[in-house]
């Protein structure tokens, strides 16, 4: 990233609280940031404390893939620091992502870490951060935005709930069928190293490549989680290989949350070649995990009594431990939550990805060397015009109804193809809705002219995402 302003003044719709500084987050920051976070994100979850401090420290360390000591957005009360107190009293990290859209690459910003102390809390810090590291997002061209936040609080900062974000599946220790006597287990667990980043990669590759939005994990990120030596704090992930007892080969990979959670081993993910039968893998895969030493905080330890397998909405793991007949290894379902998603200038994202919406073209039967144009409003938000011309994006604009010269808002509105509330169109555009189903779900939501309803479905159809958050 391109080194940042270290100051930003308020501006005249926030009232900052007198004496206290905005600006960009330097090295000396970091065990202040540690604590504040430490203390916001652990005050009803204690058992964590140890965790969420080494999580910050690993971010501020310098040689984090994602985020450098500068990525922070803080506020600072230097009358505490006179006091012995921390000084830094609210802040707002931007980590950021390689992410692939249908082919397409591009960089997603992710503030996290949204912290404030608690006597500095409804005082428009938290808003003014978001503004500083929003304008950074501009300044360096990163084009979509992701929180993995609490329920309704970012819609005020232009965030629209546009992605898919976890699903679990559950299995009780009891449920787990025992190793028969006098056998080996099929199946071994190891600790990854670094000769294993080859098969990692392959294996989420195999299983992540049909998605429409989905991470990208480079190899040195990888040889990052895979390589830290003892003195620097430890990652959340204990990622581990799966062996064959026959060959003695890897054929799979699986990463966990480390520390434990109450009673619960979380797996993160995992992924095996595709000639491991998963009815005999999956049963001795759980005993081993139930070896691993997994700390926990509690004292006393909570019992460990079940599995979470974290692997989104969709995996087909979980069609193993559904299926009749095998074994009841899957005693409960949690739904997926939704990330937030900003995508401040949908007419440029559109035309960053132009290949990928070219090729819905061009597999189209309808719309093959598609030359014309398609024009949606946002109503009060900028809408987009894309101008087509031989199956080809010619160009991508913003779009807005002129309200002011027309008879009346039916005929203003009508010089558009299809008109969307502020923000619900994202839905569509990353593949979590179909057009179809929002349309449905909104009735300000709605087609101007009928041949646009085709068009639009060619070019944003439903289609599932897995957009990790990643930043261990």
């Amino acid at each position: 990233m391109v080194a940042p302003p270290q100051s930003a003044p308020p501006s005249d719709n926030d009232l900052v609280p007198s004496g206290v500084l905005l600006r960009w987050s330097t090295p000396a920051d970091g065990v202040h940031l540690a604590s504040l976070c430490e203390a916001v994100f652990c005050e009803n979850e204690p058992r964590f404390v140890g965790s969420k401090r080494a999580q910050v420290a690993r971010l501020m360390h310098g040689d984090h893939p994602m985020m450098a000591p500068g990525d922070v957005a803080i506020a600072v009360d230097e009358r505490l620091r006179e006091r012995g107190e921390n000084p830094v009293v609210s802040c707002v990290c931007l980590v950021t992502q390689d992410v692939m859209y249908d082919g397409v690459e591009f960089k997603l910003g992710r503030p996290e870490n949204v912290a404030t102390r608690r006597e500095y809390r409804r005082r428009g810090l938290v808003r003014r951060l978001m503004d500083i590291v929003h304008a950074r997002c501009e300044a360096e061209g990163i084009l979509v935005l992701a929180i993995a936040g609490i329920h309704h609080f970012y819609r005020q900062f232009g965030y629209e709930y546009a992605l898919s974000l976890g699903g679990q599946r559950t299995t009780l220790i009891s449920m787990l069928p025992p190793l028969k006597p006098n056998t080996l287990e099929p199946y071994t667990l190891r600790s990854a190293t670094a000769t294993d980043t080859p098969l990692i990669r392959q294996l989420i590759e195999d299983s992540e490549s049909k998605h429409m939005v989905r991470t990208l994990i480079s190899t040195s990120t990888w040889l990052y989680y895979l390589q830290q030596p003892p003195s620097k704090p430890k990652n959340l992930w204990d990622i581990h290989v799966v062996i064959d007892t026959a060959t003695l080969k890897p054929c799979g990979a699986l990463a966990i949350w480390s520390p434990r959670w109450y009673d619960a081993i979380d797996v993160k993910f995992i992924e095996l070649l595709r000639n491991v039968p998963l009815q005999i893998a999956l049963p001795s895969i759980a005993r081993q995990i139930l070896q691993l030493s997994t700390p926990q905080t509690a004292v006393p330890p909570d019992p460990l009594t079940q599995i979470i397998w974290s692997l989104g909405p969709t995996h087909r793991v979980y069609d193993v431990l559904n299926r009749p007949g095998t074994y009841p290894l899957a005693a409960v379902a949690t739904p997926p939550y939704a990330w937030y998603v900003r995508i401040p200038s949908l007419a440029r994202f559109l035309m960053h990805v132009a290949p990928a919406l070219e090729r819905r073209l061009a597999a189209s039967d309808c719309h093959r060397n598609y030359t014309g144009e398609l024009r949606v409003h946002f109503y009060a938000a900028p809408g987009f015009r894309l101008e087509f011309g031989a199956g080809r994006v010619v160009r991508a604009d913003e779009f807005r109804v002129n309200y002011t010269d027309a008879k009346s808002p039916v005929e203003a509105a009508n010089v558009a193809d299809a008109r969307f509330p502020p923000m619900v169109f994202w839905k569509c555009v990353l593949g979590y809705r179909s057009v179809e189903e929002v349309l449905h779900m909104y009735p300000d939501a709605g087609i101007m002219r009928v041949e646009a309803i085709g068009l639009l479905e060619t070019l944003f159809p439903k289609r599932e995402s897995c957009l990790r958050g990643l930043y261990m």
